[in-house]
């Protein structure tokens, strides 16, 4: 049986320590300043609409339906929304950091139960809008100016021609399992390799704390 490695599963079950890391020495911002949330990152620039006249938005019409672009679209939405699940422990992180009602060490107290409860339901329901017709609309929008932006009417023909004859569909269907042989083979390669490597790492690292002698307390605070 090949193994799968998605990232997925390790947001469900984060660990504490990388909440730890973000609440240590935790301060308010400095004056005139604030913290900026994890979504405030520059948009790239978006390309001008292109103007598309009813042949050349046929003609694309025609390609979509060559190449089942339907499929394209919903692996595109499966994919936003896999990101969007994965990104959940930073965006609860970040809440937890940036809330002013909890002190540090009450925040540091409620982080095994933001994991047990709050993940879950939070991974459960992100990336939702990704499934909404409205995105879809966008979605297919999206495709239709990609294709009139970068293909000329006859271009977009030609490639119609290409993606109906026996060489074109058997691209299609033969290009899923290209890229499943090529990237199951070097997973099942290298990502046992580069796990035993961090396992080594970790080892070290965890070695390399000093840990309390048994029945020892806590060191006292720095005067």
């Amino acid at each position: 049986m090949q193994k799968h490695f998605k990232l997925l599963p390790i947001a469900l079950f984060v660990p504490t320590l990388v909440f730890a890391q973000a609440l240590q020495g935790q301060n308010a911002p400095a004056a005139g300043t604030t913290a900026a949330p994890a979504q405030a990152q520059q948009a790239p620039q978006q390309p001008a609409r292109v103007d598309i006249d009813a042949p050349k938005k046929a003609a694309i019409k025609d390609l979509f339906a060559a190449i089942e672009v339907d499929k394209l679209e919903a692996a595109m939405a499966n994919s936003a929304q896999m990101r969007a699940k994965e990104m959940v422990p930073e965006i609860l992180q970040e809440a937890l950091v940036e809330n002013q009602s909890m002190t540090v060490d009450q925040k540091r107290a409620v982080v095994p139960q933001l994991q047990q409860s709050s993940i879950p339901k939070l991974v459960d329901s992100a990336g939702t809008i990704f499934t909404t017709p409205q995105f879809k609309a966008d979605q297919t929008d999206a495709l239709y100016q990609a294709y009139a932006r970068y293909y000329s009417t006859q271009e977009i023909k030609d490639l119609t021609a290409f993606y109906k004859s026996p060489t074109g569909q058997k691209f299609l269907h033969a290009q899923d399992l290209v890229g499943r042989d090529v990237v199951n083979g070097l997973l099942d390669k290298y990502m046992p390799q580069s796990v035993n490597a961090t396992r080594s790492l970790a080892d070290k690292e965890v070695a390399s704390v000093k840990a309390p002698a048994a029945g020892a307390g806590a060191a006292p605070a720095a005067k």
